[in-house]
């Protein structure tokens, strides 16, 4: 029952993961995300052409950043979907320990982000 319930855990928060990508398939996933994602952004976040050049720098960084953590939380996801019917309860908490630890560093990249562009 414990792994039933760690799994839907682990599932809900894989729904940001790109499934079982291999690596290079997911950084196309991520680019092409990336690419309409700052579109988007564009349209909705007006910036006057002063200061237009060091939003984009710092959502560049900010992307570039969301990504690598990303990546990380792919593969701890994926390490367990790999591994699932083996997995030690152990094991398990590591994961998910780790899948915690990462979401708490995107929490404060996004603070840490929105202080810089809030300026």
């Amino acid at each position: 029952m414990k792994k039933i319930l760690v799994f839907a855990f682990i599932s809900t928060l894989a729904s940001s993961v790109y499934g079982q990508a291999p690596s290079d398939e997911m950084q196309l996933f991520q680019t092409m995300f990336g690419m309409a994602k700052r579109e988007i952004v564009a349209e909705f976040v007006k910036i006057d052409d002063t200061k237009s050049t060091e939003f984009w720098m710092l959502y560049d960084e900010y992307e570039s950043n969301r990504k690598q953590i990303g990546q990380k939380r792919f593969v701890a996801l994926n390490n367990y979907v790999k591994n699932y019917s083996r997995l030690t309860g152990a094991e398990t908490d590591k994961i998910i320990q780790d899948v915690i630890q990462l979401s708490d560093t995107q929490d404060k990249l996004i603070a840490s982000y929105y202080i810089k562009i809030k300026k």
